[in-house]
């Protein structure tokens, strides 16, 4: 009996003797390093990494908002943005055991496709059974890291969600169109431009012609208190000049952007400004003056929240 004791604790003193020696073998630091490629673009992706308001919306954990600071919470690790620095934000990472930093960088991997790497370094500790509990956390953080950008990748896939709308790339429908301009020394009243839309709906009819879309609408601010302002209605045919009503060609099957928006004028110069962005981030031209296509009648909906608005923007 006493020889199968002492056989039982030599076995189990050498396990452990080994378990040690194995532990002090181990790196003293571990590198989580993940990666993930996808259709994007950078520089849209980077507006949107910006803002603290935007995490919540691809975040696969629990986002908590403090007075000064934003939590980001998952599979019992705490993220915490420290600074935003050029295709880098920089984070701190913690449990209740640990700290470590970590950096979120994007780079530009083709014209259209970008790089995600989420990474950090954790320092092990040189007791070497702590050692071992740091790796199984380092595991868990490098699974956390894979899920993160998972969900990132998915949801920066989507041009409505780069840009806050959704922009397509279409070609122009319409060859004619009836337009008639005027300057204002004030801004211009839905009354006064439905006035403009009016005169140009009775030189169609008259015309004999058909109106092939909805009205359509441009506002140019030209000084403090002057205003350019045009409006056109798609037809079947071209026609003649007339009383100041002109008739326009556009090149069918030219290429142009398309916006759909709901609600008033704030709501749509942010469409405006965000379909500009796009032009800039995929290095096209505008080639006329965009224009908005007016889906509701905004004399008979005075609630601007419930105008639907289509945004053109000519490009090559």
């Amino acid at each position: 009996m006493t020889f199968r004791l002492k056989k039982t604790g030599l076995l189990v003193g050498l396990v452990l003797l080994l378990v040690v020696v194995l532990a002090c073998a181990l790196p003293l630091q571990s590198d989580v390093h993940e990666q993930v490629r996808f259709n994007s673009n950078i520089s849209a992706l980077n507006r949107q990494l910006l803002p603290d308001s935007v995490w919540s919306d691809w975040w696969p954990g629990k986002v908590e908002r403090l007075e000064r600071e934003m939590v980001l919470h998952f599979e019992g690790f705490r993220f915490y943005i420290k600074k935003n620095l050029l295709n880098t934000v920089e984070l701190q990472v913690l449990t209740d055991s640990f700290s470590t930093p970590a950096s979120l960088t994007v780079v530009q991997d083709s014209a259209d496709r970008v790089v995600l790497t989420l990474q950090s370094t954790i320092e092990l500790d040189h007791n070497p059974i702590q050692r071992i509990k740091m790796l199984w956390v380092s595991s868990s953080l490098k699974k956390a890291f894979q899920t993160i950008l998972r969900s990132q990748s998915t949801y920066f896939s989507s041009i409505q969600n780069l840009y806050g709308i959704a922009i397509e790339e279409t070609t122009v429908q319409f060859q004619y169109y009836a337009t008639f301009t005027q300057n204002f020394r004030h801004t211009p009243t839905a009354v006064e431009q439905y006035a403009m839309i009016d005169r140009v709906k009775k030189y169609v009819r008259e015309n004999k012609a058909n109106e092939k879309g909805y009205p359509m609408l441009n506002v140019t601010r030209l000084s403090a208190q002057e205003y350019y302002v045009q409006v056109a209605i798609p037809t079947n045919v071209q026609l003649p000049e007339e009383d100041g009503v002109k008739s326009k060609w556009m090149p069918k099957g030219g290429h142009i952007l398309v916006a759909k928006v709901k609600g008033g004028p704030t709501s749509i110069a942010q469409a405006k400004q965000q379909v500009q962005n796009y032009i800039f981030d995929h290095h096209k031209v505008t080639v006329a003056i965009p224009f908005e296509t007016l889906m509701t009648n905004r004399l008979e909906q005075t609630d601007p929240n419930q105008w639907i608005t289509e945004i053109y923007f000519p490009v090559l």
